[in-house]
């Protein structure tokens, strides 16, 4: 599946210029580990004053009227959108499979290991006693399983491990079409610039929350999963 995800990748890069409309209503797709945290910051500093949704497992979208000018922001997958906006703008980010991957090990393995909750003590006492890369296969979470296609693609959500297959990569190419703006994790400084110029919002100054050692320590963590 890794040269699938990188043909993707390729594809993404080469996209045709999205449509000139700005819409009124944006959809930003947040896939886990693409910088999203630091995309959200942003939109609720430039946008303080619109109708902010959100589609997080803490803040899920309450009723609204159907076709709400706004901008909805969340985990969800592609078309979810369409249960609010009839026509809307679509936003996300990438980022090279295997440094997500490897990014959502390390930070799913700081949140067990650091958290009080009962339901996490499974995961908690593993992680004490089990090497990193083995959790893939024992929490069979779908986050560690080709996530951004299961988003884009619009009908792999909720496959088990292993079952995403090379059709739904097409589908999430195909949809990616359908985007208006494409920004990328690892160019997220040059991606920013351009969103805010493409939708008017003021520039702002950002700090990374990716210091150079976690850097360091994603790079490695990929080394091993090319191993995996």
């Amino acid at each position: 599946m890794k040269q699938y995800l990188a043909q993707a990748l390729r594809r993404f890069t080469g996209r045709k210029p999205p449509p000139s409309r700005v819409s009124e209503r944006i959809a930003v797709l947040h896939i886990p580990k693409t910088a999203g945290t630091s995309l959200r910051n942003l939109i609720e500093h430039s946008c303080a004053n619109a109708n902010l949704l959100y589609y997080y497992p803490s803040r899920l979208v309450s009723e609204v009227a159907r076709d709400p000018d706004g901008l909805l922001i969340g985990h969800f997958e592609f078309g979810y959108e369409d249960q609010f906006f009839n026509d809307c703008d679509r936003v996300t980010f990438l980022r090279p499979p295997l440094a997500r991957t490897a990014s959502q090990l390390k930070y799913t393995r700081r949140y067990y290991t650091s958290s009080d909750e009962p339901e996490d003590q499974e995961y908690r006492a593993w992680f004490a006693h089990n090497d990193l890369l083995s959790f893939i296969e024992y929490s069979r979470l779908w986050y560690f399983d080709n996530a951004m296609v299961r988003m884009l693609s619009s009908n792999a959500y909720n496959l088990p491990l292993g079952e995403v297959a090379p059709q739904h990569l097409e589908l999430a190419m195909q949809n990616q079409d359908r985007f208006n703006f494409v920004g990328f994790q690892d160019d997220f400084k040059r991606s920013l610039d351009a969103l805010c110029a493409r939708y008017e919002w003021p520039k702002i100054e950002f700090e990374s929350n990716i210091s150079e050692e976690q850097d360091a320590d994603v790079a490695l963590d990929v080394a091993e999963l090319e191993r995996y």
